[in-house]
């Protein structure tokens, strides 16, 4: 009677002390490759019908937070912290960039995410039109092969001479040497189209400047 009793005693404290220590029983490998694993699947397997959503971080342990991924190329359901995949991005790009000619370049107007827009280049291809070329950008080639460029003698004034102690101005300037230069000049109709128009005048549609 008394060893029934132990054995059933030490079958009681055996149940009990697994019923504490259930939670923290370290699993074998076989059970968890088995039981878990198997509900994970391989990279690859769902790629025709990826997930709506990601798994992200929080800034509390713990916890984990979620994104809903933006793949609607009309925008109509996606939300403004939504992720955007790759086709989403090239579509918005490709679909908001302006229309524009062929062979022109896209100009700013000032305004963030608009564009104000566009010149035509000239490449020399052609004859020069007035009429048609004169407001688009040249290439470099056109410019460095530019043999019928303008010319216009100009006179430069360079003080040689000074009041002493005075500083050098205009007015303190005793001798002034005058020098004329061969140089390119630019086409006018007054003398703000001039580089330097505080300097310029427009002299038979050239502009003719005195720097100092």
């Amino acid at each position: 009677m008394s060893k029934k009793l132990f054995l059933f005693g030490t079958i009681a404290s055996v149940i009990a002390i697994n019923s504490v220590f259930a939670d923290t029983i370290v699993t074998s490998k076989s059970y968890v490759d088995t039981t878990r694993q198997a509900t994970i699947p391989v990279a690859g397997t769902n790629e025709d019908e990826p997930g709506e959503t990601v798994v992200t971080y929080t800034g509390t342990a713990g916890q984990i937070g979620e994104r809903g991924i933006c793949n609607n190329e009309k925008d109509d359901d996606c939300a403004p912290n939504d992720l955007v995949t790759v086709r989403e991005l090239d579509f918005a790009v490709m679909n908001n960039m302006p229309t524009g000619e062929r062979d022109t370049v896209v100009m700013y107007n000032g305004i963030g995410g608009q564009i104000g827009g566009s010149r035509g280049i000239y490449d020399g291809s052609t004859t020069y039109d007035s009429s048609t070329d004169a407001d688009k950008l040249v290439t470099a080639s056109v410019v460095q092969n530019a043999t019928n460029l303008p010319e216009k003698t100009v006179t430069h004034r360079i003080c040689t001479s000074w009041i002493d102690g005075q500083s050098h101005t205009d007015a303190n300037c005793l001798l002034w040497n005058l020098v004329d230069e061969t140089v390119y000049g630019a086409q006018c109709n007054t003398a703000d189209d001039c580089e330097y128009p505080n300097h310029c005048s427009c002299v038979n549609h050239m502009c003719e400047c005195r720097l100092q």
